[in-house]
């Protein structure tokens, strides 16, 4: 698992499973979310500006996704 010291996490983010974990730097992560196994919220560009993804309330990302961009989901 690596979840990067500078993702913003709020309440209640519950990882099940461990394994293969991913959640860069500039990631957003609301409150109720759930990451299964394999779950990477990854960027794509080399800039230093917000290029991960934000994941809203009450978000379930299932095992082995991939969410390669900045983008609002949820």
């Amino acid at each position: 698992m690596e979840i990067h010291p500078g993702a913003q996490i709020e309440r209640r983010f519950f990882i099940g499973h461990g394994m293969g974990i991913v959640v860069g730097e500039t990631a957003i992560v609301c409150d109720d979310v759930t990451l299964y196994q394999g779950a990477t919220l990854g960027g794509t560009r080399l800039e230093h500006t917000k290029r991960h993804p934000t994941l809203g309330n009450n978000v379930v990302v299932g095992a082995g996704a991939e969410d390669p961009g900045q983008h609002p989901g949820g």
